[in-house]
């Protein structure tokens, strides 16, 4: 490999570094998961049980712990500051963008491993939705997945990769949930068969690797249900079983998959329906390859519309896949040009998802924002960025007649691939910036009176306010919301909530809501009054 090409793997892997560690901890907890895998480190460290999770006391057995694991150790070593809690999650991200050059560069070259960890890394979803740079565990997941696979083709000379990818698989077990070791061992077991892999491993290298898996992720299981009876029935029952037969999340439709998809990889997919036209891809000496990135891709679609979640961090781990199938299309021999032009086109059209993006709820990642062309005829809000790079793809593609059209096509790529880059870091705006939540926090520490946390009969309060309230040093009680001693203690306290369960109790002011959080004052001197014992005589 020449020192250009190592250099161009370190540009990658410094675009991903810069997207994923810039103001990690600056602004607030993003969602109530990750303020859930906060408190559950807290509560491990607090019990010293480091097998029974539990968030604000109750068992939290919704996921499998590694995730809390990693918290709870960073936190014993550096607090529970945001930067703390998300700093797995952008190790793995970067690591996963280096594992993608190496996966990609196996599968079809170097030109598809750039592309893939290209449009990997600016994945807006992969970044900000439940991913990199946020407390939870997709971006793991992503890393865990896209091993076993190298684990799988590097097997095909060494079969001692299967037990890397063993511990991988395992590791997936250990960080989502034990059900979720199906679809990820299912796809590298498929690759394993196409590749021709499957059967060139020894028998012996099978079963210390299935004995790997077995290590890694049954323990923990076989504890939890010899310990509690119940367990099964909430660990797969309710989070599994449930989910899927009840539709927990069922809002979606059934075209909700591909809109996510189409969202999550914007703009690089863009180009997929003109790649499919155009039939070309990057030649691979490795079998396999088509056939497992489609079960990959399909599977995820196939599985979250026939269940109706509506969740876009479900389909994540499907981003890898779609990024390498796109790569493997920009990467072929002699790509019509007309893929491009018409790319470009439909760029200028497309709405995108940054303009009014919010880091702290990711509004925007829930549907496009604006559209090009379009909102200009109609008066609206455009992004001259967007425009102007799809004009300058344009006139590339287009007006130097003298330039081979493989090389017109490549730099058109290269002015996507600024744009991309621009685009995702544009959420970092925001990455400053305290949510609403945080300003109500700010608000009730100016007065010093008690603070009560609503919560509904039978669960947890809200772990979203009590983890800011936790790391801004506000001591707090948690109530029942139906609690017959609540009325007594109304003007002498706080009384914080989600604005429902609050809403359902007594209706707040206007001026008292924030966001989806809302409070009750005590009635109390306004913030920032001068005692009158302190008064100047």
């Amino acid at each position: 490999m020449s020192r250009s090409f190592r250099a161009l793997d370190w540009v990658i892997l410094a675009l991903a570094a810069t997207l994923m560690f810039v103001g990690l901890g600056s602004n607030s907890v993003q969602n109530e998961d990750e303020a859930r895998y906060a408190l559950a480190a807290q509560d491990m460290l607090a019990s010293g049980n480091w097998i029974e999770p539990t968030v604000q006391g109750w068992p939290w057995w919704n996921k499998a712990p590694l995730r809390v694991w990693t918290n709870a150790a960073l936190g014993a070593a550096f607090g529970f500051d945001l930067w703390v809690i998300r700093l797995p999650s952008a190790l793995a991200g970067v690591a996963a963008i280096a594992m993608m050059l190496a996966l990609g560069r196996s599968w079809g070259g170097v030109a598809v491993a750039r592309w893939a960890a290209l449009i990997l890394t600016t994945s807006t979803y992969f970044l900000y939705n439940h991913g990199a740079r946020t407390g939870e565990m997709e971006s793991l997941v992503i890393l865990a997945w896209l091993t076993t696979l190298y684990g799988m083709t590097r097997a095909r000379g060494d079969d001692r990769w299967v037990l890397v990818a063993a511990a991988a698989l395992g590791l997936v077990g250990m960080t989502k949930h034990v059900t979720y070791m199906v679809p990820v061992g299912g796809v590298m077991l498929l690759f394993a068969w196409r590749s021709g892999a499957l059967f060139s491993i020894r028998w012996r290298t099978w079963l210390i690797g299935a004995g790997i898996v077995l290590v890694i992720a049954l323990p923990w299981h076989l504890t939890m249900i010899a310990k509690h009876p119940d367990f099964l029935s909430s660990y797969l029952g309710d989070q599994v079983v449930g989910r899927v037969q009840d539709h927990v999340e069922n809002e979606g439709s059934r075209w909700f998959p591909l809109r996510t998809l189409k969202d999550a990889l914007f703009p690089w997919t863009l180009w997929i329906p003109f790649l499919v036209l155009a039939r070309r891809r990057a030649e691979t000496a490795v079998r396999g390859v088509d056939t497992t990135l489609g079960v990959w891709i399909l599977g995820m679609l196939a599985v979250t519309a026939a269940s109706r979640f509506d969740l876009p961090w479900y389909l994540l781990p499907a981003a890898p896949a779609v990024a390498l199938w796109i790569a493997r299309g920009l990467a072929a021999q002699q790509v019509p040009l007309w893929t491009g032009i018409a790319a470009s086109v439909l760029l200028m059209l497309s709405p995108t998802n940054v303009l009014d993006f919010d880091v702290v709820h990711t509004r925007a990642m829930w549907g496009g924002i604006g559209v090009q062309v379009l909102a200009a005829l109609r008066g609206q809000a455009v992004w001259w960025v967007q425009g102007a790079a799809a004009v300058l793809a344009l006139v590339i593609l287009i007006a130097p007649r003298n330039v081979p059209a493989a090389r017109r096509l490549v730099w058109a790529v290269v002015v996507w691939g600024v744009f991309a880059s621009i685009h995702a870091a544009m959420p970092l705006r925001d990455a400053f910036t305290p949510s609403p939540l945080a300003e109500m926090v700010d608000t009730v520490r100016t007065h010093r009176a008690p603070v009560i946390v609503l919560r509904e009969p039978e669960t947890s309060a809200s772990d979203l306010l009590v983890y800011e309230l936790r790391q801004d040093g506000v001591e707090y009680e948690v109530v029942a919301r139906d609690d017959p001693a609540l009325a007594t203690r109304l003007g002498a306290a706080w009384i914080l909530a989600p604005f429902e369960t609050l809403d359902a109790f007594r209706t707040p002011d206007p001026s008292m809501i924030w966001s989806e959080f809302a409070a009750l004052p005590p009635r109390l001197e306004p913030p920032n009054t001068i005692p009158r014992e302190a008064a100047p005589r």
